[in-house]
């Protein structure tokens, strides 16, 4: 059995171990994919070998890095105007297409199995039952793993951040015509 002291001892050799690059990488960039303890350990190694010390962001989104000086995230967050509701609202759109399409498999699964009992086939396919499975599949989890990024473009006019699945006519902060 592992006691405190030992996981401590531990993490320090392995931070001793590990290259400059490395260091920095799970010090600044990575840290959201490690312990607490091991970040402040790596951060402290740091500050002794005296490399330099990076400032990275990661997004509320999806805790991916972001170098300093990039003011939108791959996946759409806008950290100079955060626009997680956005972001929100078009995820719960991704999501009811799905469930909707999930519901259209169930429907056309159901409406093959209608047709094969009565058509009196005797080695019926398994496709509208591979359908229906699917489909539920769709309506329930159809979101659960995904972490799409979002495409933008950025007003000509104002600059402002515009995601492009909201389909903007005309930039509602300045009114400039994107068609």
């Amino acid at each position: 059995m592992k006691t405190e002291a030992n996981v401590d001892k531990e993490f320090q050799k392995r931070i001793l171990e590990l290259s400059d690059e490395e260091l920095i990488r799970i010090a600044f960039i990575e840290s959201p994919k490690y312990r607490e303890e091991f970040v402040e350990l790596a951060k402290a190694e740091v500050k002794k070998r005296g490399l330099p010390e990076i400032s990275v962001k990661h997004c509320p989104n999806c805790e991916r890095p972001v170098p300093p000086g990039q003011g939108i995230c791959i996946c759409g967050y806008n950290f100079e105007e955060p626009n997680m509701q956005l972001i929100e609202r078009i995820k719960l759109r991704r999501f009811r297409k799905k469930q909707i399409d999930g519901f259209v498999m169930v429907i056309i699964g159901i409406i093959g199995i209608i047709i094969l009992l009565l058509g009196g086939v005797k080695k019926p396919s398994g496709i509208p039952g591979v359908l229906i499975l699917f489909g539920i599949y769709k309506i329930f989890f159809g979101n659960s793993h995904e972490k799409d990024d979002l495409p933008y473009i950025l007003c000509p006019q104002c600059r402002k951040q515009l995601l492009i699945e909201l389909k903007y006519k005309y930039c509602p902060n300045c009114g400039y015509n994107l068609k």
